[in-house]
């Protein structure tokens, strides 16, 4: 299946029939099916990357509440509690 590739943004886009393209040339250029699937591949991976953001992020956040209540109240933050916090912030990478 032929691929294109838009230079300005790395977004792909194919067709069934090569005669069918009215791309503009100055910005997409023929692709490999290899080339393709690289791009998809690098593309799921930064998608991915974005979900355990946002779901650490999230853990974070609804376990604030110790982290407060140790600074309010003295209260300390369990053990299993500041070693999940602490895994999740590794995690974060955006």
């Amino acid at each position: 299946m032929p691929y294109y590739k838009d230079t300005k943004n790395n977004n792909i886009y194919f067709t069934d029939n090569a005669d069918c393209v009215h791309l503009p040339s100055n910005s997409y250029i023929p692709i490999t099916d290899a080339q393709a699937k690289d791009i998809y591949d690098i593309q799921n991976a930064k998608q991915t990357q974005l979900q355990l953001d946002i779901k650490n992020r999230e853990y974070l956040l609804n376990t604030d509440w110790y982290v407060i209540r140790f600074i309010e109240k003295g209260i300390n933050i369990p053990a299993d509690i500041g070693i999940a916090r602490q895994l999740a912030r590794d995690a974060i990478k955006g």
